[in-house]
């Protein structure tokens, strides 16, 4: 097919019965008609936002008795028959953890009573407790489930099923018995952020904090103001000692004049030696 490109970009081919095709880059669109005397502007579908995840997690664990450990292929056989079971892929299933408890089986009597055996207990065997835990991670969108509660009871219901021990036992090669009261699930809640709360936290902190300031200010005006009050009192209260020292006022100086009749000099005799 021809490409024959126009002024405004367009690409296409006279003999298409199409129409021209204009666009760039991989991305083409009808031509504007030129012929067309509707001058009204052309509109674009609105873009639609995409819808938030509907994601969900629950955690699962569980107690399957059995006469054996589990080997490294035999724990990967484990996550692939639990996955299959709930029809969910691996990826589905997250943080997938087996811990293994270890029980001596003791011999009894008919009454209950341990049997001893040259002073020891008599041992049969032992049982293996396999804790099983992991988290099943999916969207809702891709179940047939709507609610996350709906999802976690059909988890429990296929783990409590004798199809899915009978599969345990034929994928991992060890007889089990799985303990269907011990199976608990928790849904984790995850809660969107949003902007208001936060945004109204701020602006009461920042109100807050002006308060604040404020009162810091007044504070130290207040302060400062008697500081410099105490300043000046002191310093008149100074001043008045010094002119007290200088004039004493209990011993008045009166000068007098007389005439010194040997030097013929003028001296000044306090008051109290003319007396």
């Amino acid at each position: 097919m021809s490409m024959t490109m126009a002024g405004y970009g367009c690409a296409g081919d006279d003999d298409d019965s199409s129409g021209e095709w204009c666009g760039c880059a991989g991305s083409y669109f009808s031509c504007p008609n030129d012929d067309d005397d509707d001058d009204s502007p052309s509109t674009l579908a609105p873009t639609v936002a995409p819808t938030p995840s509907t994601q969900v997690t629950i955690e699962v664990s569980m107690e399957i008795q059995a006469d054996s450990v589990l080997t490294d292929a035999q724990e990967e056989d484990l996550k692939d028959t639990i996955a299959s079971q709930l029809g969910l892929d691996l990826d589905n299933i997250k943080n997938f953890v087996v811990t293994i408890e270890v029980t001596d089986d003791a011999v009894t009597n008919d009454d209950g009573a341990l049997r001893k055996f040259r002073g020891r207990r008599e041992l049969l065997g032992k049982t293996y407790t396999w804790v099983v835990s992991f988290d099943v991670v999916v969207a809702l969108d891709d179940t047939e489930y709507a609610t996350a509660s709906d999802l976690t009871e059909a988890i429990v219901e296929d783990l409590q099923d004798d199809s899915f021990e009978e599969a345990v036992e034929t994928n991992t090669g060890v007889s089990v018995t799985v303990d269907a009261d011990s199976i608990s699930t928790t849904i984790v809640e995850r809660s969107s952020p949003t902007s208001s709360p936060i945004a109204s936290k701020k602006k009461k902190s920042t109100s807050e904090g002006s308060m604040l300031i404020i009162i810091f200010i007044v504070v130290g005006v207040l302060l400062g103001t008697g500081c410099l009050g105490f300043l000046c009192a002191m310093q008149m209260k100074g001043n008045r000692s010094k002119k007290a020292d200088v004039y004493p006022s209990d011993k008045p100086l009166v000068e007098m004049t007389q005439t010194n009749q040997a030097s013929g000099k003028l001296s000044k005799v306090p008051q109290e030696e003319q007396e």
